[in-house]
């Protein structure tokens, strides 16, 4: 869901509003507005990275009906810059000891930076880094530069790296285990002058549902509650 715009969910008019930090926490609300017929609430789920495992964690949000509860599961949130980027550069792929020349400045793709404990960590579903060593040539002059991917909580996140003297925005878009590395490599000039046309669009990502009747799950559990304590009572009268 951009924010600002409505989408038509189950035959629910659903917006997204934007989101806050929650005080004295590190957990943030994403709000989202539902409205069906003359009824509407602006529920908040909310996400956060956990200090304990560094997890990305996800915590819904219900507005309670009579006869069914609407269910909304945050899932991921993008705030359009990285897509902004991307999208005013050159896509290329390149291999171990590749180049590449873009206006005059030569991308040479050199190797991974892969950390030892990186492995381990893809492996039980951790957050690590990998990042690409690059060597720019560019007006005679020679740059060691390094785009990364993190991923954290099993979301990607891609950190570019930019050349003023070159006039260069390079930045990794993916990366095969055989060796070959995806780039977007831009003008920063250019790149400039699109951020001054485009505003980024944020977009949140979720999982919504309908949950039927679950007030009378609720009733039914607190008539065993009330049906035990009876007859506990009785129990200890007897006795």
């Amino acid at each position: 869901m951009e924010k600002g715009k409505t989408s038509s969910i189950f035959g629910y008019n659903v917006t997204f509003l934007g989101y806050n930090k929650i005080e004295n926490s590190e957990k943030y609300a994403f709000n989202v507005k539902v409205e069906k017929d003359n009824s509407s609430k602006t529920i908040s789920p909310v996400m956060y990275v956990s200090s304990i495992n560094n997890s990305l964690m996800r915590e819904p949000d219900i507005w309670n009906m009579f006869t069914r509860d609407f269910y909304v599961t945050p899932l991921s949130y993008e705030d359009g810059a990285s897509e902004n980027s991307s999208n005013s550069g050159t896509s290329i792929t390149l291999k171990k000891g590749d180049y590449y020349d873009f206006k005059g400045s030569k991308i040479i793709f050199q190797s991974f930076n892969f950390p030892q404990d990186a492995m381990s960590s893809m492996m039980g579903g951790g957050n690590f880094t990998i990042g690409a060593n690059l060597i720019v040539e560019s007006n005679g002059k020679k740059f060691n530069v390094e785009p990364k991917m993190n991923t954290i909580g099993g979301n990607k996140e891609f950190v570019p790296v930019q050349i003023n003297e070159a006039d260069l925005l390079i930045e990794m878009t993916n990366l095969d285990a055989s060796g070959s590395v995806g780039l977007t490599i831009s003008s920063l000039s250019n790149n400039n002058e699109a951020e001054t046309q485009q505003v980024p669009k944020e977009v949140l990502s979720i999982e919504a549902s309908i949950k039927p009747f679950i007030n009378l799950v609720w009733t039914g559990v607190i008539l065993m509650c009330v049906g035990f304590i009876i007859s506990a009572v009785k129990r200890t009268k007897e006795v």
